[in-house]
């Protein structure tokens, strides 16, 4: 993951050196393709995309969120949307695609503003939006963040018309 969030349960268990491992995946996004066809799969079925940290840090999730995609599926991808190479390749599909796209954006405040990221995030968000996608903007609340409140919720309305979901973390 890009980011350390303190209430993360990635970025509190894992050390530097097991949060850079890469697993591969078993399946290329090819034979991904096949195994999850509508035929196979009985119709028509949504996805819930979501990494061990940022989903679209890794290169080859975009590949296996496009096949889900060609497959005629939903898809709901959790990002903090700063990935912005990746997120402008998903955001490239025809219309069609984007329909089916959802954008779970992980509203990380403190961590976005301390990186600098707070711009970037605002801008893939919107252009997601611009382009067709779905998208929800979702923070997780901690005692950290209640200092900034009133921030967020003033910054929510100006960039996005509207407050965040809250979300729960959970450690799996």
């Amino acid at each position: 993951c890009n980011f350390r969030c303190h209430y993360c349960y990635v970025g509190q268990q894992m050390s530097d050196s097991e949060r850079a491992v890469v697993n591969k995946c078993k399946y290329n996004p090819d034979e991904f393709a096949k195994a999850i066809s509508k035929k196979r799969l009985g119709g028509t079925c949504v996805f819930n995309f979501c990494s061990f940290g940022e989903t679209l840090i890794l290169p080859q999730n975009v590949e296996y969120c496009k096949k889900i995609l060609e497959q005629g599926h939903f898809i709901g991808i959790v990002t903090n949307m700063t990935i912005t190479k990746h997120i402008q390749e998903l955001l490239s599909l025809p219309a069609e695609q984007l329909s089916r796209l959802f954008f779970k954006c992980s509203f990380h405040y403190i961590e976005l503003k301390k990186q600098g990221l707070l711009d970037t995030f605002v801008k893939n968000v919107n252009d997601a939006w611009k382009a067709g996608a779905s998208i929800t903007v979702e923070i997780t609340p901690s005692d950290e963040l209640e200092p900034y409140i009133d921030e967020v919720k003033e910054f929510s309305i100006k960039h996005f018309g509207a407050l965040p979901h809250i979300t729960i973390g959970r450690n799996e």
